[in-house]
């Protein structure tokens, strides 16, 4: 097993150095033999460059020493790195808690276990939330599944459980992490999968998740079975293969451990079909007994003001209040309903609660009220309609991923050979809301746009210089392919935000990207210094190292192996600035910049899509925070086109222009803004896209409305996705978009929407 305090040691400290010493070496041996040690041949820009990246690569080789003498570079082992893990998922999960429970204290729930999968009762007795861990850790072979009908209560001592085996555990010891099964696309392995979620929601490398996996210190508390397949399916699909792969699962020869929660009519349909869980332990959440309503709302309510309720559950407790009541999610919605404050009195009159004059299909607590409280909070009040609409827009897009196959069974939801969640929005996905087709068609639009300032800089810098007709023609053409290849790129199906942390320079592997950034460019130095134009191979070598090395230092992910970036980025930068050099060696300093620039970028996409083997993005988000997938793209643009910015005042100021600050400002600043927005910020373009549309139907603010929403308790949150709170109300939000729209977002035709509505949704 691959213990990762040896994966960067003082002997790989030594390895880097002596390979540095010897680099230098080879490049006074080849500066001797080639141009006879003499500077006057060699030119003062090439020695003057030489000795910058050869500085700048010892002082990386030297920070690398360090930081490995210290243990500040060495990877976490797999104990601290658990508890790193654990610490992550505490104060998530604690998060989570408060607000399923946010009246206050979470209701006495009991569960029963049931003899099989088959749900056949055995014994009367029950146990409570309080006691689920020691529950948990006394079940055969450690696999529990938790059974019950909606709002029953399972994912609250889910959370409950995770908390209280996190409070329990020893140093790295085992860490309980919940799992949304919404998102599990079953022809992918449960421990893969499970380390790609990991991995996905925190800032631990995919290699480190997989290790914390496969040596068994990952508990999968598996969330929502009942949610694989639309409601109603006469047979489950999916669900049924995750329960085959549980069954098959093992870990260390033993059965893998493992919670799950599951409606009871899923697990029942299932069952009916064979695919029954083995070794596996079921129990089956009970509804509130009339004491246990009682309870519950003495401890989180005036016990006074709810007297004549608390006296009817009392004296009727078999009535119709309190069968009523006794579904936890419906008692939660009349203690939030009735509790609203309006004034100096209180928004509704509890006599609503014990009037003879309702029945089940008219009660006083409904969907429809639960959601208008909501809605009043502070968090989304001034944003009332903008929320509400946005929300149907979203859980009618929901329930429209939806299809039937042919023989009308309900399937999954797909998009371009991606399987859609019905539950889980995730911010930089959301753009099938729009139609499969238009946001893309508008991305590229946008991008085509984006690209007018970078093509007016160039236009007026080239139109000011004596050039030969070619060569011109070459600038021009040069500068068409990078929009050409940005609108190319925003046709891609899922793009991925980026993110850039200036903090990585301080990481080792920052440290070590760039020391390879730096020899690569005293590797091209010292080979192209032969084709002579020292001022151009100084600039180009430089800046090539510059682009390269802070690209893939800040914005690529970590799995990408350092050699395999050196490789390719040396082989790119050759034959680029071979080819360079015969076109635009005769301007100098000035054309090596721009050479450097074009082939540090062009090097850096070869060899990040080399290096992770497959066309990833570089700067694939590895802690995206729910509100910031788009901000984070947004910052990306904007430090990379200020440092082109930067590079372009630069090289306006060694051409022969003659022009004013003002002038170089403006085109340097038109320059930069078109490659961090035309280029680089894929995911930004698609959002905005979307919202152009969809416009009047989402928020143009969607991420800020999405987190307002979910602080007034209409979402949750689920690793880097977005929930409705229930499936009641994703469902009533459905069914109120059919009434804004009449008809069902996504632009694929008609679609078999919710039921209408019952008097409890109104």
């Amino acid at each position: 097993m691959h213990d990762y305090r040896q994966a960067f040691t003082a002997r790989a400290a030594a390895t880097f150095a002596v390979a540095g010493l010897l680099m230098l070496s080879l490049a006074a041996l080849l500066a001797q033999t080639l141009y006879g040690w003499s500077p006057p041949h060699i030119g003062r820009p090439v020695c003057a460059a030489t000795a910058v990246l050869a500085a700048a690569a010892l002082a990386a080789l030297h920070a690398v020493r360090v930081l490995s003498a210290t243990g500040e570079a060495q990877d976490l082992s797999a104990p601290a790195l658990a508890d790193k893990l654990a610490g992550i998922c505490a104060a998530r999960e604690r998060r989570q808690f408060d607000q399923l429970v946010e009246t206050g204290a979470p209701m006495d729930l009991l569960f029963r276990r049931l003899r099989d999968s088959a749900g056949h009762p055995q014994g009367s007795g029950a146990s409570r939330l309080s006691d689920v861990a020691s529950y948990y850790r006394g079940c055969e072979n450690e696999r529990l599944m938790f059974l019950g009908e909606g709002g029953s209560g399972k994912t609250v001592i889910l959370v409950h459980l995770l908390l209280q085996m996190l409070d329990e555990r020893a140093p790295g010891g085992l860490v309980a992490w919940r799992f949304s099964l919404s998102r599990w696309d079953t022809s992918r392995n449960l421990s893969a999968w499970m380390a790609e979620e990991i991995s996905r929601d925190t800032r631990i490398p995919l290699a480190q998740a997989q290790d914390l996996v496969t040596r068994g210190l990952v508990l999968p508390l598996l969330d929502g079975l009942d949610e694989m397949d639309p409601p109603h399916t006469p047979f489950p699909t999916r669900a049924a293969e995750v329960v085959e792969q549980l069954n098959k699962a093992e870990r260390f020869d033993k059965p893998i451990p493992f919670v799950l929660t599951c409606r009871t009519d899923t697990h029942d349909r299932l069952v009916s079909r064979g695919a029954r869980l083995t070794d596996t332990v079921a129990v089956q959440m009970l509804r509130l007994s009339p004491k246990q309503v009682q309870r519950h709302i003495r401890s989180v309510a005036d016990e006074e003001r709810w007297a004549d309720v608390l006296s009817h559950l009392e004296k009727d407790a078999n009535g119709r209040l309190a069968q009523y009541l006794n579904l936890p999610w419906r008692l939660a919605m009349a203690v939030i309903i009735y509790d609203k404050k309006s004034g100096d009195g209180y928004a509704r009159d509890l006599s609503d609660l014990t009037a003879p004059g309702w029945s089940d299909d008219t009660p006083p607590v409904t969907v429809g009220r639960f959601v208008e409280e909501l809605l009043s909070r502070p968090a989304v009040a001034r944003r009332r309609e903008p929320t509400r609409r946005t929300l149907a827009t979203l859980a009618a897009y929901l329930h429209d991923k939806r299809g039937r196959g042919d023989e009308g069974r309900a399937l999954p939801g797909v998009e371009e050979g991606k399987t859609l969640s019905g539950v889980d929005l995730v911010v930089h996905e959301l753009w099938p809301v729009g139609g499969p087709r238009a946001p893309r068609y508008v991305t590229a639009a946008l991008s085509l746009l984006l690209w007018i300032p970078a093509a007016a800089a160039v236009l007026w810098a080239v139109g000011h210089m004596a050039w030969p007709f070619w060569l011109k023609a070459v600038v021009y053409g040069v500068l068409g392919l990078f929009p050409a290849y940005s609108a190319h790129t925003s046709l891609a199906q899922w793009p991925h935000p980026r993110n850039v942390v200036l903090g990585r320079f301080r990481t080792p592997t920052g440290v070590r990207r760039l020391s390879a950034a730096a020899a690569v460019g005293l590797l091209m130095l010292i080979l192209l210094a032969a084709t002579g134009a020292p001022g151009f191979t100084a600039a180009y070598a430089a800046m090539f190292a510059l682009i390269f090395g802070s690209g893939s230092a800040l914005a690529v992910r970590e799995g990408a192996d350092v050699r395999v970036l050196a490789a390719v980025a040396a082989a790119v930068g050759l034959v680029f600035g071979l080819a360079t050099r015969l076109a635009l060696g005769s301007l100098g300093p000035a054309g090596g910049m721009l050479a450097g620039t074009g082939g540090g970028g062009f090097a850096l996409v070869l060899a990040v899509r080399a290096a992770l083997r497959g066309g990833a993005e570089p700067g694939h988000v590895r802690n995206p925070v729910f509100e910031d997938f788009i901000a984070n793209d947004v910052r990306t643009a904007c430090v990379s086109g200020s440092m082109l910015a930067a590079i372009a005042a630069v090289l306006l100021h060694y051409l022969p222009l003659s022009a004013s600050a003002l002038q170089v400002t403006l085109v340097s600043v038109g320059a930069g803004f078109s490659l961090g927005f035309g280029f680089v910020a894929d995911a930004w373009r698609r959002h905005i896209a979307l919202l152009i549309c969809c416009r009047g139907t989402l928020a143009f603010r969607l991420t800020h409305v999405l987190a307002q929403a979910h602080d007034a308790g209409l979402l949750r949150r689920a690793g880097i996705a977005y929930q409705f709170r229930h499936l009641d109300l994703r469902d009533h939000f459905a069914t109120l978009s059919a009434e804004l729209t009449g008809h069902w977002p996504g632009g694929r035709g008609t679609r078999s929407g919710p039921p209408a509505p019952s008097a409890r949704e109104r």
